[in-house]
């Protein structure tokens, strides 16, 4: 007799191994409270009994951890990139409950001014609202292309003060972000993001927040 069990389709097992590869192989990754979880939800999918219901599992945490570098990503640029009169505080949000948010996570700002004027202080404003997106996790065979609509926005808005098209937005903000520290901080502050998710903490407060980014970063004068 046939066996009727459910068998993983290609694209599945195929995101199950890029992405076991690359949380094995990352220094901040590989021993992870982040990645114990989702080692354990990545196996369940080779498991015909197992990965329909794992599939939401493996989902939930790959939402978790592109927020986690998306909102790592907003705050390192706007610390990098503007002076410590722009920014009141910096916070990540990760809200337990989904169904009733805009966003999986914020990065807090309080910044001098609500709209940029000078062409400076527009780039510097698009290269901060494009970061969430350009830091998003390096998987090989995986992309994350959500949670940038509302950056996208923004970023059309400004653009066009500027007379460019989105993609030359994306194109300036690149140049400014491709920093090695940047990347560094980016990285470090979405693995603590992603490990107190893992343990059921929804906040990464500003004095860690500040912490890991001076650790990298320096600002610039005022």
């Amino acid at each position: 007799m046939r066996s009727t069990l459910p068998v993983p389709p290609a694209w599945l097992t195929t995101l199950a191994q890029a992405l076991s590869g690359w949380l094995s192989q990352h220094p901040l990754f590989a021993q992870h409270p982040g990645s114990t979880s989702l080692h354990a939800h990545l196996a369940g999918v080779f498991d015909p009994q197992l990965w329909p219901a794992q599939i939401a599992q493996v989902q939930q945490d790959l939402l978790h951890l592109q927020v986690a570098f998306h909102e790592a990503g907003h705050a390192a640029a706007s610390y990098a990139l503007t002076s410590e009169e722009e920014v009141w505080g910096i916070r990540l949000w990760f809200p337990t409950d989904l169904t009733n948010e805009e966003h999986a996570g914020r990065a807090y700002m309080m910044e001098r001014w609500d709209w940029p004027s000078t062409r400076e202080e527009i780039c510097i404003k698009l290269a901060v609202v494009l970061a969430g997106a350009l830091f998003h996790p390096e998987i090989p065979q995986v992309q994350f292309s959500g949670g940038t609509e509302g950056d996208e926005a923004t970023a059309t808005a400004l653009a066009q003060h500027l007379d460019w098209s989105l993609e030359e937005a994306y194109a300036d903000a690149r140049q400014k972000l491709d920093q090695p520290d940047l990347r560094a901080a980016v990285e470090v502050l979405a693995a603590e993001a992603f490990g107190r998710l893992a343990q059921g903490k929804g906040d990464l407060d500003e004095g860690t927040t500040a912490q890991i980014l001076g650790q990298y970063l320096i600002r610039p004068d005022a």
